[in-house]
């Protein structure tokens, strides 16, 4: 009869150990590199902090034109080709610097009754807004040309 040989329980306790030694050290070094990533990484910049001020642009026969302010704050103002039609906008506007393409919401404008939802792109000397959308939801990620407003300064 062939008796088979029945580990030692002291090996076992030991072979637990340094699997239990193992998996800690992996924990902390995967926290240590995190927490070094996170520190070394900045976050992404407002991309309009640095292009306040008014914006023009022409959009399906309008002129258009943006004026972003450092607290928050958005002015718009649309008029017709020859500057018989006047229509001006104030509200508040927001930025996601953490999301791409960027979302820009303009909310709080008191003649409207939803929040105004695009994307906008930096191009070069100026600022692309794909079309604008009342739900969040639906706000638009591409920049086809036929909805895309051009702002330069």
């Amino acid at each position: 009869m062939r008796v088979h040989p029945t580990p030692h329980p002291i090996a076992s306790v030991e072979a637990v150990r340094r699997l239990r030694l193992g998996v800690g050290v992996a924990l902390v070094v995967g926290l240590l590199v995190c927490t070094y990533l996170t520190a070394v990484i900045p976050p992404r910049p407002d991309p309009l902090a640095s292009q306040l001020g008014s914006w023009h642009g022409e959009h399906h026969g309008r002129q258009v034109s943006f004026t972003f302010f450092a607290e928050g704050r958005v002015e718009i103002e649309v008029s017709d080709t020859h500057g018989s039609y006047l229509r001006v906008f104030h509200g508040r506007y927001r930025v996601d610097p953490s999301k791409i393409p960027t979302p820009l919401t303009i909310y709080d404008v008191p003649t409207l009754p939803y929040d105004l939802h695009t994307t906008l792109r930096l191009r070069g000397d100026g600022i692309e807004l794909a079309g604008f959308s009342p739900e969040w939801r639906l706000r638009p990620i591409a920049f086809p040309p036929e909805d895309t407003l051009w702002l330069r300064r």
